[in-house]
């Protein structure tokens, strides 16, 4: 524990501190792939591969970044019900260039996941709180970002659930103009 707590450490110290806020805004979107690590949950539902949309921009120290994420659940056995869920989550990532492309983050993040589920009386929201660690890999060429992450989530309910997902994808840098940047601020 002791590495890990070393390591962010040195990637926070090792951010950008002189980036400025909203300096520039990269939007994307992604593919991604969850697997449940709570034995109880594999048994119930198998995730779809799902969408994540993406703002991300540089912050005082570090970067922000914004997901909103839609994932459809199948149910496994035959008596339970199949579930869409939409989170919206907000991590702070440590960046360490490895080139003058390539880039590395990891971060901290939390959210509220959001379940429709459809039952046979009707259909039912739930609303739960998630805390989240996150790494991931970019690549910058121009204004386009190619990126991967993994994502350890855990989300706190009455049975405790954990899962793992992997996602790859694009973002576009914009850089807004600074009569915008001044409206935002």
């Amino acid at each position: 524990m002791s590495r890990f707590r070393m390591i962010f450490f040195l990637l926070i110290v090792s951010s950008t501190a002189e980036a400025q806020f909203l300096k520039e805004i990269d939007v994307g979107l992604s593919l991604r792939s969850t697997t449940h690590l709570t034995q109880m949950y594999r048994d119930l539902y198998s995730p779809n591969t799902h969408l994540n949309f993406s703002l991300h921009t540089p912050f005082h120290v570090g970067h922000l970044q914004g997901n909103i994420r839609y994932l459809k659940s199948r149910a496994i056995p035959d008596d339970s019900q199949d579930y869409t869920q939409l989170n919206a989550e907000l991590f702070w990532l440590a960046g360490v260039p490895l080139s003058s492309s390539l880039k590395i983050f990891a971060g901290v993040g939390t959210g509220a996941e959001i379940y429709f589920i459809d039952s046979w009386g009707g259909s039912t929201m739930e609303t739960e709180v998630l805390f989240a660690l996150k790494s991931e890999l970019q690549y910058t060429w121009r204004n386009l970002i190619i990126f991967s992450d993994v994502t350890l989530t855990r989300v706190h309910i009455y049975y405790k659930m954990e899962y793992i997902s992997f996602g790859a994808g694009l973002r576009y840098r914009l850089r807004p103009s600074q009569e915008v940047l001044n409206a935002l601020r």
